[in-house]
């Protein structure tokens, strides 16, 4: 299911509750743990309005809590009149946005992402998902937000963590774009700012907006994120989505350059922007090719062909190839 409106409006604000308070009719899903730290400015937005506190844990993720939130939607009389607001992280707009798009064939949907990587990932591009069965978001929709609305200001108390989850993403999408957002990135030292959200927002939307069903050129998004998925499902999500894809990165920037596709010189510039955001992670589990192989064979992006993105000299590119061959290629590269 895909929305009238591709390119979602995207609006920066730091006095984000009027914005909130002027929507007429509206049920919120909120990340708990954003909610409980942050009362005193959640709970005056929400007026007598019905809202669903989420436990955002990505194994959490799932067809069990989605069918709550659908069964809580449905107590409270929720139809399409409403709004479906959703407050939080990468999981919480994910699980949310994937209800609002089913709940009654599809809801009004506003996202106030709360984390970096939800700013310029999750919440852009109207992929809405669950994890099932052990496999990353194998269950979604398309389905873009009506509005995103963005407060930087929320940034400022995040922890390092999430702020790696973060550059991890914004690192990626500089690395495909590979124009003046690469250069802005290679001399920034991990300042972050509205331009650096916003011009990582850009490029996403951009690619979306040209291929909103992800058959051909929004594939490149998945740089880094097939070898992603799969150190996130062998440590039971126990590491986190940016670290994995840093991990992802450094591979796929080890097989490019080990098959030819890019120079020593870009090799190394690949390693030194991953190392200036604390990036050059070592994948440190022991895994064997059976494991790799069906955790490939799972994801969305298999089709007859494993479609691999890889490293060229001045951006990214397709590689399709055998599960065999991907397999081989990730099992050799990995714990470099």
């Amino acid at each position: 299911m895909y929305n009238d409106s591709i390119a979602t409006e995207v609006i920066f604000e730091h006095n984000w509750e009027d914005l909130i308070d002027n929507i007429p009719t509206k049920v919120f899903v909120i990340d708990k743990i954003f909610f409980n730290l942050h009362r005193d400015i959640i709970i005056p937005i929400l007026n007598n309005d019905p809202y669903y506190l989420f436990d955002a844990k990505e194994s959490d993720k799932n067809i069990t809590n989605l069918i709550d939130i659908l069964s809580f939607f449905q107590k409270e009389e929720i139809n399409r009149a409403f709004h479906i607001v959703c407050i939080g992280g990468g999981i919480t707009t994910d699980i949310g946005s994937f209800a609002a798009s089913i709940y009654m064939r599809g809801c009004k949907l506003v996202l106030l992402p709360t984390t970096f990587l939800g700013m310029i990932d999750a919440s852009i591009g109207g992929k809405t998902a669950i994890n099932f069965q052990g496999i990353k978001n194998n269950v979604g929709s398309f389905y873009c937000a009506d509005q995103v609305i963005i407060n930087s200001k929320f940034l400022e108390s995040l922890p390092k963590l999430e702020l790696i989850n973060g550059w991890a993403e914004c690192v990626k999408v500089a690395l495909i774009d590979g124009n003046n957002f690469l250069t802005k990135l290679s001399a920034n030292k991990q300042k972050l700012d509205d331009f650096i959200i916003s011009e990582a927002i850009k490029i996403k939307n951009d690619i979306c907006s040209q291929d909103p069903f992800d058959n051909e050129k929004r594939q490149l998004l998945n740089l880094g994120h097939s070898v992603g998925h799969i150190i996130e499902v062998i440590s039971n999500f126990s590491i986190s989505h940016g670290k994995s894809v840093a991990i992802g990165l450094k591979v796929i920037a080890g097989i490019s350059y080990a098959e030819g596709f890019v120079s020593q010189s870009r090799y190394n510039k690949i390693l030194k922007l991953l190392s200036l955001y604390e990036l050059d992670f070592k994948q440190q589990f022991e895994v064997d090719y059976s494991i790799i192989y069906d955790i490939l064979k799972q994801d969305k992006k298999n089709r007859k062909l494993m479609s691999l993105v890889l490293f060229s000299e001045k951006s990214v590119f397709v590689q399709k190839m055998t599960l065999e061959e991907a397999v081989a290629l990730i099992k050799k590269h990995i714990y470099n």
